[in-house]
């Protein structure tokens, strides 16, 4: 069983991608799901990190966060063995598991980085040398992953040809027990700021989550907020260091409801 919100603290530094997606929509008044996030991602534009939680040691949690200088770096893909080679080597990260994405225009990207809890996760680099002794993929193993819709699915190579890889992808396995696909507040705030055109400041924020107090509908929200309360505990929290008490939440829309209702 993943984690769920509440046990992520405060959500201060990290935010799970469907809030930061539902964040997005208010933002810039138009739908951004989960997946766009994870495209975001895959594409370079923001880095995506695996939040752990522990039921057992609930004080204890640890944050898998991508290095950045992997996300949008591209490896041109290269038919020859030896090149195949060349490029293994640019892959030998210390690290248990590299997500690679082969892209439609048969390229590598790398994608990101994940540590199974429970030390099960694909040797990505057994596979990758087997590629390179034989010049074809191990059947037996799957070998390549890619992030999907918010679980991880693995790429399974079906043949090996000059053209390059004929490949199918399948479900592989949701994130990891007590995991939760998550991102960093500050790097939400700057996909915020090229999307707008710049960034908010904490008071250009603060305004902002007031007025989408004020005007919140809630009959149009629910799918997303099934209360006002739920929705005033969303605002409240501390972005940023911006704090938003939830009376003064609750005040701006009833403020705004009145207004509503004036108007119809």
């Amino acid at each position: 069983m993943g984690c769920t919100v509440s046990k992520i603290p405060k959500l201060k530094t990290w935010l799970p991608i469907e809030d930061a997606a539902a964040r997005l929509s208010l933002l810039t008044d138009e739908p951004v799901l989960p997946r766009d996030l994870i495209q975001f991602a895959i594409e370079g534009h923001v880095r995506l990190s695996i939040y752990l939680f522990s039921p057992v040691l609930a004080c204890c949690a640890e944050v898998i966060e991508t290095p950045r200088e992997l996300f949008g770096r591209e490896v041109e893909y290269i038919p020859t063995i030896e090149q195949i080679i060349e490029a293994g080597e640019m892959l030998s990260y210390d690290v248990p598991l590299t997500i690679i994405q082969v892209c439609s225009d048969r390229r590598y990207m790398l994608s990101g980085l994940v540590d199974f809890a429970d030390h099960k996760a694909l040797d990505t680099y057994r596979s990758l040398y087997t590629l390179i002794d034989t010049g074809t993929p191990d059947e037996s193993r799957p070998f390549l992953f890619v992030e999907q819709d918010g679980g991880l699915y693995e790429l399974l190579e079906r043949a090996y040809t000059p053209e390059g890889f004929d490949s199918g992808t399948v479900e592989a396995r949701d994130l990891p027990e007590g995991g939760k696909l998550v991102i960093r507040v500050s790097e939400l705030n700057m996909l915020e700021a090229a999307l707008i055109g710049k960034r908010l400041e904490p008071k250009e924020r603060l305004g902002l989550l007031n007025i989408i107090a004020a005007m919140a509908d809630m009959m149009l929200i629910k799918g997303a907020f099934s209360t006002q309360q739920d929705l005033s505990v969303m605002l409240a929290e501390d972005y940023e260091g911006v704090g938003i008490s939830s009376s003064n939440i609750d005040k701006k829309i009833a403020e705004g409801n009145k207004s509503l209702r004036r108007v119809k």
